[in-house]
């Protein structure tokens, strides 16, 4: 179910690292004069970049578990926390009875249908949360990293 889970702090460690010897290397060869200004653009880059790359590995994630490799192993199994007392009509409020298997098999019922729209709200709160996350991140990451470039043509070749 979690096959890409384990992968997703390795790749951002990685992209982290990245981002960082590169503008490390970049603020090295720059003269200190726009140093923090520089510092500033790459580093908001590297966040929009980031939070680019969070969601899409999200978003791919959710797709997978939901349509290409789509798995049905609920932690919870109905069949095996049914059947639960139910209380008895026309006595005390505390006396509960075995249900029937009619009532039953209407809570396993009921049970599964409750799971079917649990993963459903799962899985729309994950595909919301990635697309919010590629709706803020790539202009962010644009935007800065067009400064950047910008920022490189306009700077004087010494």
């Amino acid at each position: 179910m979690d096959l890409f889970f384990p992968l997703i702090p390795i790749v951002i460690l990685i992209f982290f690292v990245f981002a960082l010897v590169l503008t490390i290397f970049t603020l090295t060869s720059m003269r200190s004069k726009g140093s923090l200004k520089a510092l500033y653009l790459y580093l908001m880059s590297a966040i929009g970049l980031a939070v680019v790359t969070i969601g899409s590995i999200t978003l791919v994630k959710v797709t997978l578990d939901s349509f290409i490799l789509p798995t049905n192993n609920f932690v919870f199994r109905c069949e095996d926390n049914f059947p639960r007392p139910v209380p008895v009509e026309g006595t005390d409020k505390n006396a509960l009875a075995v249900p029937s298997e009619e009532e039953r098999q209407a809570q396993i019922k009921r049970c599964e249908e409750d799971q079917v729209r649990q993963r459903t709200f799962q899985r729309n709160s994950a595909y919301n949360t990635s697309i919010a996350m590629l709706v803020v991140g790539v202009p962010l990451f644009l935007y800065h990293w067009q400064l950047v470039k910008r920022q490189k043509e306009e700077e004087p070749v010494a």
